[in-house]
Parts: C-alpha cells; structure tokens; sequence
C-alpha cells in the first residue's frame, strides 16, 4: 500500500474479502497453451476465493516482531503469545513536540476489522502518567519494505470516538524509541491532518512489572482511582510514567536532600524513572519500595511520608500549570 494514499474503510485485505470484485481469474486446462483470461462477473465466485485463516492485523503484527522490527524486546515471544490493544494502520492527524508534554503523536484509526467499541476504551489517560504502552511503528518504502519509524515504550494521554473524526488517540513517546536519535521525532516530514500519512502502528499494555498484558486485563486495572491504590502503586505509577513527577523530584526534592544521601543518586539522564524511584525511597526512608506495605512502624512513617510528597507534588502542580 502506497504510504502517500489515505487509507479508508475496512482493510481491503481481510478476510474473505474480494480485492477485485469484477473481476475472475479463469485458469484454462493444463494441455491448453492459451494465456489466461481476465472475465468480467457480476459476483465473486466463493471458490476462487483464497481461504484466510489468521486475520492480516494479527499476521502483521507477527511479522513485524517476528521479523526483528521489534530488535529491542528482550522476549518477543511474550509480544506473541499476549494480543496487542491494537495492531492495524493509522493516518498521521497530527504531532509536536514540547517542553513539559514531550514528543506526541496524534492519530486516527483506521482499523480493517470494524468495531463498535474504541480499542483504547477503558485504559488509563493523562497528559503524564497515561497507561505504559510499548509501541511500534512503521511504514513501507517506495520498494515495499518496512520501514522502522518507532521502537518502544509510550504512554496514553488521550483518546477520543465521534462520527465526525472517527477514532483517535494520543500517545507520548519516550525518547528511547525513537530510531533517527531522541531529538527528533519520529514523525518528522510525513504529512499531517485529513490527507495525512498513512502508517502502522501496533501497541501493547504493559503491566507495572514492564510486561506485556492481555488488553482486557488491563482494562480492568485501570477502572480503580489512583487514589484507592496502595502506597507501592502509586509510587510506580508516579516514577516511572509520570514525566513532570520525574522533574519535579529533580529540581524541587533532591536538592534538599541530605548532601550524603544525595551521593547515592544515579544521573538522572541516564533514567528519570529510577533517578525519580531513588529520590523517594530517600525521602521516605526505605531501601525499597515494597516497604510502603509492611505492618511495622518504619512501613507506617514511609507512607506518611510518601503521601506528604504527593501532597507537595499536588501543590506545586496547581501552583505551575
């Protein structure tokens, strides 16, 4: 499919489906030396038609990992076995880059095989603490090979489902994904909006663990408020999807820390999630996280703690935006 033309409707490529209607291949007997002939019909003929068994989003997406497009996952078989939230192409609305929001991508979707409900229903949405998704696009060149365009992890910060517009969503990119280096973004050069580029995009929920989950399971998590999870969630949640969460510990937290404590603390360039993971487990005192749970005294005066850090965070958040 060429990548400049807008592709609409449902995926001339599934299932069952004719790709040429009006048209029949007439194949003469094996002892009959004439070409063979094209014969207009008015109906394709149920037997001519090639049976498919795997539908082409999850075949794609089969190929895609199986084929090294995904060079980074450590275990692709997990991508394999576990169904993606979405596997099929997109039109290119929009992106951009900014200071606090970072690298995103806004894109409609323009799945073959119809369905009544938006795939990204039901997962958590925020401009920076959005559902942990890994993500993979691409698209094809002029010689029909694909092309790498974005190879990691991104979040979900908003979606959307009307009879104008269609489906669409809004994913921030992390830096580490981007194939043509983090300062620029994956989509640059590609046309936007109505006429927009036509890519692919496949994309998997991951668990707090960094692995990859069955999209109904995932679903089903996201449907507790942030403020009914366990001191050991929150933080997770917080360090590791949480950009401006991720800053604020740098330029507000660990500068007041004690001045040996602060030793301890890895370059945060190196990994805002476990730079910002360290500065908590500082502040509230803990060699790890899982602490928050314990029954004792030390695990009560580490979740004071933490919920006096989300206040001030909260604070400083209304003071800035």
């Amino acid at each position: 499919m060429s990548s400049s033309t807008p592709f609409r409707g449902p995926s001339p490529f599934s299932p069952g489906r004719n790709m040429f209607p009006g048209l029949r291949l007439s194949v003469p007997a094996t002892n009959d030396k004439a070409a063979p002939v094209v014969a207009p019909v008015a109906a394709p003929e149920p037997e001519i038609l090639q049976e498919v068994t795997t539908p082409p989003s999850e075949a794609r997406t089969a190929a895609t990992v199986g084929s090294g497009l995904v060079e980074d996952i450590s275990s692709p078989e997990d991508y394999r076995n576990i169904a993606p939230i979405y596997a099929d192409y997109v039109r290119v609305q929009d992106f951009a880059t900014k200071p606090l929001a970072g690298m995103t991508a806004n894109l409609v979707l323009l799945g073959g095989e119809a369905s009544l409900v938006h795939p990204f229903r039901g997962l958590r949405t925020a401009r920076h603490a959005g559902h942990r998704l890994r993500v993979v696009m691409s698209m094809s060149d002029g010689d029909g090979k694909e092309r790498a365009l974005f190879v990691g992890e991104a979040s979900l910060t908003w979606w959307a489902d009307d009879c104008r517009n269609g489906m669409r969503v809004t994913l921030r990119l992390d830096d580490g994904g981007i194939i043509d280096g983090p300062e620029k973004h994956p989509l640059t050069g590609l046309e936007v909006g109505k006429s927009g580029e036509v890519i692919y995009l496949a994309c998997w929920a991951l668990d707090n663990g960094e692995k990859p989950e069955n999209p109904e399971e995932a679903r089903r998590a996201q449907r507790k408020p942030f403020h009914t999870l366990t001191a050991v969630q929150q933080s997770q949640i917080k360090c590791r999807n949480d950009r401006q969460f991720q800053e604020w510990c740098l330029k507000f937290v660990a500068p007041h820390l004690d001045g040996v404590l602060a030793l301890e603390l890895p370059h945060y360039d190196d990994s805002p999630a476990e730079y910002a993971s360290q500065v908590v487990r500082l502040y509230c005192g803990v060699q790890s996280r899982s602490e928050f749970k314990e029954d004792t005294q030390k695990g009560l005066d580490a979740r004071h703690r933490w919920n006096e850090m989300l206040r001030r965070f909260d604070d400083w958040q209304r003071f800035t935006n």
